[in-house]
């Protein structure tokens, strides 16, 4: 293959204003060397045809059968007025392309082009352009062929995408054995708790310390009444539903303060006596304007062990 007729091809003026006839089927670049189907009048590069004919005895055009030719005189004086530019460097003179040998021999700028691109060559130098049209880098000199770059750009995102989608399946694989593991221990934690109830069997919820409310199951009226039947507008008292100290927090998930000494008017809110008479520690929430010795606390949290 003559590589300095592909090297034409970098010195169209308006490549993307060729005729679309004057395409090569089978690359979609400007022909070189063209041939023609008789059937059909599609041009084709000689290189091209010859590659796809090595494999298939049919046109490209999906013509029964293909006879190949020299192109239509129209077709010829076409690609003759194609405007190509110089390859020297310096010269900034453009022509039509039938005269580009001529202006080769004569240019001013002439480089010795067989020369220099064996010194070029031989120096490892090798020039890379892109293709307009599929964006894709080749040595300046070589034969593309838009086709097999992007198949060949398709395996690549295709292997890819694979390996993404091999990295993500296990990450996601990751997240829901982590996901499984929380619930089991929600699951098991949630079995431990006992959900404080009324006589009804309706759920309780513990509320902001009630005053002189009576509790709907020992019918005392006591400071320490924390728990309301909504259902049934009841309350009960704290030594009758035990409030649930876990892992640190409320009975509604706030979190307890622990402090090694009791300010002296602090009262427990489930045994009622002076927690810094006793010079015990205490575990408090404001939120819940609640205080626990440390007595107490131990004591409840053991009965959900």
């Amino acid at each position: 293959m003559d590589q300095v007729k592909y090297f034409i091809r970098n010195l169209i003026i308006k490549p993307q204003s060729i005729d679309q006839n004057l395409l090569c089927l089978i690359c979609q670049e400007f022909v070189i060397d063209p041939q023609e189907c008789q059937s059909c009048q599609t041009l084709f590069c000689t290189f091209c045809i010859n590659q796809w004919l090595q494999n298939q005895q049919t046109c490209p055009n999906m013509c029964k059968q293909i006879i190949l030719s020299k192109p239509h005189r129209m077709f010829q004086n076409a690609i003759q007025q194609i405007l190509v530019k110089c390859e020297n460097h310096g010269c900034e003179q453009q022509m039509k392309l039938e005269d580009f040998e001529n202006h080769r021999k004569n240019c001013k700028n002439k480089l010795n082009f067989s020369k220099e691109l064996s010194n070029f060559l031989g120096k490892g130098q090798i020039s890379k352009i892109y293709c307009d049209k599929c964006n894709t880098q080749f040595i300046i000199f070589e034969h593309h062929e838009c086709i097999k770059s992007l198949n060949h750009k398709i395996k690549e995102v295709q292997t890819n995408f694979q390996q993404f989608q091999q990295h993500t399946n296990k990450i996601i694989a990751d997240l829901l054995q982590k996901v499984i593991q929380y619930e089991q221990k929600q699951l098991i934690s949630s079995q431990s708790r006992i959900i404080p109830q009324c006589v009804q069997g309706h759920i309780l919820k513990w509320i902001y310390p009630q005053n002189n409310a009576l509790c709907q199951n020992c019918k005392l009226s006591t400071s320490a009444a924390r728990y309301i039947c909504e259902q049934c507008r009841t309350y009960y008292c704290q030594q009758c539903r035990k409030p649930q100290f876990k892992d640190g927090v409320c009975p509604i998930g706030h979190a307890l303060q622990f402090n090694i000494q009791a300010l002296p008017q602090v009262y427990c809110d489930y045994c009622l006596e002076n927690i810094f008479s006793r010079g015990e520690s205490v575990y408090q929430d404001r939120f819940c304007d609640l205080d626990i010795c440390n007595s107490c606390y131990n004591s409840l949290q053991n009965n959900y062990q």
